[in-house]
């Protein structure tokens, strides 16, 4: 992982089943990173609850869809950044780092 530097692409593989509930959430903000993946999250529809709120309308506006807890042998493509080396540094025992 020292030979990764800000601002570069790299590849992200799971190459261990995820034991840490903690790894797993990590692991998913990370695939979230990778554009493809962001897009398919975009385009799924979130419905909005119209509701009265003290005599006006009020829109309840939920969350973004979860992403998918990421599986052995899934990868992304992500532009590494120094947050990304942090995260990378927490989950380095679940996955595969390679350059593109």
């Amino acid at each position: 992982m020292a030979d990764i530097e800000p601002g570069s692409k790299i590849k992200v593989t799971v190459t261990k089943e995820l034991r840490s509930e903690a790894a797993a959430k990590t692991l998913a903000r990370l695939f979230l990173k990778d554009p493809k993946i962001a897009k398919t999250r975009r385009k799924d529809p979130k419905p909005i609850d119209p509701r009265t709120r003290a005599g006006r309308l009020w829109n309840v506006r939920p969350r973004g869809s979860a992403a998918a807890r990421p599986n052995k042998g899934e990868s992304c493509e992500i532009t590494c950044t120094l947050d990304v080396v942090r995260d990378l540094g927490s989950v380095e025992n679940y996955v595969e780092i390679t350059k593109v």
